[in-house]
């Protein structure tokens, strides 16, 4: 009777011990998965300090710090037309330690009209978050005959070619086509190195319109130094309810641009979606929000799944464009 009462509390003694490792190997595997992040995450920024959006990550830097005691250092990789932020990413480990700031064309217009890309913006990169979304405003010089859109589209239609677009950067310059193509015009686009050479440009009669971001002209428009025709976006903006939206009249043709984090392609899921949910928590934090209103930004702040769509999205739109002009990067 000993020997059966000693044999039943040895086999309880092991399956104690085995239940008290299968526990410890449950929360060992918790831990870890808790880990992350372990160490600061760095950030390859496309615009470097100063910008319009420096003001939103320091925001959310903060915010992290103050809220989960978890950083990220805002490393500025600015160059290659905002590609080179992307590209750093083909380089790093994809352990979520290192992700990159970036806009739309970058990654939506740059590969489709570099004769070498230096990435493939669908296989090399894991869609984190597209943090927000802005539209670009036509503002004309004040003395420019048309006053909207339709009119816009009928000038340019009677004088071919005539109508001048002061433009900097291949987004804007893709979206011109892509409303030539649609209303069958022909506009002339003149090309500038900066986009702070567009608004006096336009003042002074140099070109009769330009492309521009809200945040950059809302204040000219509302001064009458500048006459706004409408803005390429599906509503219009808060600091301009008299500039009517394109989408009002013609839907399909709203374009503009986005901010957005990306990682390397194969970062594990479960870190990608932690990047996700705390890049979404900060931007609604007060001082991000508040800067992004400056800027005329809309806060998107959606799911990996769904900025990975805009990407295929955007990419189908401007690759017909690139083909039906024969689209090359400057």
């Amino acid at each position: 009777m000993k020997q059966s009462t000693h044999g039943i509390r040895t086999t309880l003694s092991v399956l104690a011990t085995g239940l008290t490792l299968a526990a410890g190997a449950l929360l060992s595997g918790h831990a870890a998965a808790q880990a992350y992040p372990s160490k600061p995450i760095t950030l390859n920024s496309s615009l470097g300090p100063g910008s319009s959006y420096d003001a939103i990550l320091r925001a959310i830097q903060e915010d992290w710090m103050a809220r989960t005691g978890k950083t990220f250092i805002i490393n500025p990789v600015v160059g290659g037309v905002g590609t080179l932020a992307p590209a750093s990413l083909k380089r790093a480990d994809p352990d979520g330690y290192t992700i990159a700031f970036t806009y739309a064309a970058p990654l939506t217009l740059s590969p489709l009209i570099m004769a070498t890309p230096p990435y493939d913006p669908v296989k090399d990169f894991a869609p984190v978050i597209q943090l927000t979304k802005h539209g670009l405003v036509y503002a004309a010089n004040p003395n420019f005959p048309a006053n909207n859109f339709a009119e816009f589209i009928a000038l340019a239609k009677a004088k071919p070619g005539s109508v001048t677009i002061g433009t900097s950067g291949d987004g804007s310059k893709v979206h011109i086509l892509q409303m030539a193509s649609a209303t069958g015009v022909e506009f002339l686009q003149v090309p500038y190195k900066s986009s702070t050479q567009l608004a006096p440009a336009a003042m002074s009669g140099e070109v009769n319109v330009i492309s521009q971001t809200v945040g950059v002209v809302s204040e000219l428009i509302r001064a009458g130094r500048l006459k706004g025709l409408f803005i390429a976006q599906k509503a219009r903006a808060p600091q301009l309810p008299n500039v009517p939206a394109l989408a009002e009249t013609n839907p399909g043709l709203d374009g503009g641009s986005w901010f957005a984090i990306i990682a390397p392609a194969g970062t594990p899921k479960d870190r990608v979606d932690w990047l996700n949910r705390e890049f979404a928590l900060g931007m609604k934090t007060p001082k991000a929000q508040a800067s992004a209103q400056a800027s005329a930004y809309d806060v998107v702040a959606n799911t990996p799944e769904q900025f990975a769509q805009v990407i295929k999205d955007e990419l189908a739109t401007y690759s017909k464009i690139v083909k039906q002009y024969n689209v090359k990067a400057d």
